[in-house]
């Protein structure tokens, strides 16, 4: 968390999860290009109060903190997909992909496509306790208490199975 210390908790957040695991040096490329991003992102001509890093070496999070210069505005997010849509050609990594569920294996990271859940549910690989990912938290308040759910309780289980 050492790169959004200093984001408040109400602090908006985004969540993308990269679909193969990544390379010790993909994520330090990863984190300069992306702390690169941070500081030169812009909304209605201000820079934002923000933070982007790559976390549990699976996921890109970017944090945009509502106090200060304000909330990112439509184009602002829009630049922030097409620089994950540059880094996706750079680095050849899916991050862009909403049908990914990352969930905990050994205490490592991995995804399934949810086409492939019902066979990972049927085979015990995945069960209702099992630790998933929430991307869709919305907070830092969230990322820091919601991210990491047992499967049970996640949004792939209310609406894929």
């Amino acid at each position: 968390m050492k790169y959004f210390e200093n984001m408040s908790d109400e602090a908006k957040v985004w969540i993308y999860t990269a679909g193969r695991a990544l390379l010790d040096v993909e994520v330090k490329q990863l984190n300069e290009s992306l702390q690169a991003f941070a500081t030169r992102w812009e909304s209605h001509g201000k820079n934002l109060n923000s933070a982007a890093a790559v976390q549990y070496d699976r996921f890109l999070v970017f944090m945009v903190d509502k106090g200060g210069q304000g909330k990112a505005c439509g184009r602002a997010i829009d630049n922030s997909i097409r620089f994950i849509q540059e880094l996706e050609n750079e680095f050849g990594i899916e991050f862009l992909n909403r049908m990914l569920l990352p969930f905990e294996k050994n205490g490592k990271v991995e995804v399934c496509h949810k086409d492939e859940l019902g066979d990972k549910l049927a085979s015990g690989l995945i069960h209702d306790n099992t630790i998933v990912f929430n991307t869709m938290v919305k907070t830092k308040y969230e990322y820091l208490y919601e991210f990491k759910i047992p499967y049970a309780k996640s949004w792939f289980s209310l609406v894929l199975t």
